[in-house]
């Protein structure tokens, strides 16, 4: 006698476990893709966090600069209103408020350097602010490296400065207090706009 009984129910129980297998596999499907939705919904609240982020830190170095112009027309007007002869830049208002047209006073740099084509030096220099006391700091070291040598400040036709050192050192001894020079100080002071180089003229 054929056991039909022992069929069917082996046969629903073939059926049990396909649709166990599949069902889970449905569901680990749906899990996966309930996941990705909120990796991405994470991923798109980190980049509007960061957006934020940024705009902030704009904002601050906005401000940050507002304030470094106010701190610096505030300590010209004490310098102006202590000194009675002092020249008055061309360019600045009668406060001594400095405008994006202001002519930097040369007489720091003129101290320290010769100089030719002093239109274009101080046309460059109404340009980059910050340079001309970068550039009377330098001679100062210049001199602490190479000694009281004659330094020249240059105005190329590219619109760059070139600060030339004459010495008479021999060429690798001349060379190396030039490294040492733009490592330990050149390189922390001075920013690749500024457009400005030191080179040694040997004589």
């Amino acid at each position: 006698m054929i056991d039909r009984r022992g069929d069917e129910e082996r046969e629903r129980m073939g059926h049990g476990a396909h649709d166990a297998y599949f069902g889970g596999e449905s569901r680990i499907q749906r899990a996966a893709l309930a996941n990705r939705h909120k990796t991405g919904r994470v991923r798109k609240r980190h980049r509007k966090a960061e957006d934020a982020d940024h705009e902030g830190m704009k904002r601050e170095i906005a401000e940050l600069r507002a304030a470094l112009i106010d701190v610096t027309n505030v300590l010209r007007r004490m310098y102006v209103a202590q000194t009675p002869n002092a020249a008055v830049v061309e360019g600045a208002d009668p406060a001594g408020r400095l405008s994006e047209h202001s002519v930097p006073d040369l007489r720091a740099l003129s101290a320290r350097y010769e100089m030719s084509a002093q239109d274009e030096i101080r046309s460059h220099l109404a340009r980059r602010p910050n340079l001309g006391g970068t550039l009377a700091d330098a001679a100062d070291e210049l001199h602490r490296h190479f000694g009281q040598t004659k330094l020249t400040l240059l105005a190329r036709d590219d619109e760059r400065l070139v600060v030339a050192v004459d010495t008479d050192l021999e060429v690798d001894e001349a060379e190396t207090k030039l490294a040492a020079f733009r490592r330990e100080w050149w390189q922390h002071k001075i920013d690749v706009e500024d457009r400005t180089a030191v080179k040694l003229r040997f004589v």
